[in-house]
């Protein structure tokens, strides 16, 4: 399994124009991509989670700056996930999530998207 790994660092510099660029054109990819079945939360949280791969690391801060989602709403994601050992203190498993080209595997986002909404509901309070 491959594992990206983040520096953990308490003074993570301002987000730069580049990563919110990103950030919002992986929301647009996520948003036009997303299954009809999938709601508002899990559109979010498949955000979230491909922030953690591309942008932010295992950082619910960082993760917070580059969605402008509410803190409460990461850090609840981001428990579902550290429970879920998609993490690890400074990592994050997500090979899966991408093709040989290095563009995302939206099949395989969603299964994980599934699984964490799925890990809120019944795991995290």
């Amino acid at each position: 399994m491959f594992f990206f790994l983040w520096e953990r660092n308490e003074q993570y510099p301002e987000i730069s124009d580049e990563q919110r660029h990103v950030s919002e054109a992986l929301k647009q990819q996520i948003r036009s991509s997303l299954p009809p079945s999938f709601t508002e939360d899990d559109y979010r949280t498949a955000v979230v989670l491909a922030c953690t791969a591309y942008l932010a690391g295992p950082f619910a801060e960082r993760l917070m700056k580059l969605t402008d989602y509410p803190l409460p709403f990461v850090e609840r994601i981001c428990r579902a996930i550290e429970q879920s050992g998609l993490w690890e203190p400074d990592g994050v498993f997500c090979a899966e999530w991408f093709n040989e080209d290095a563009s995302f595997d939206f099949e395989a986002l969603w299964t994980f998207t599934r699984g964490m909404q799925g890990a809120l509901t019944t795991n995290v309070n």
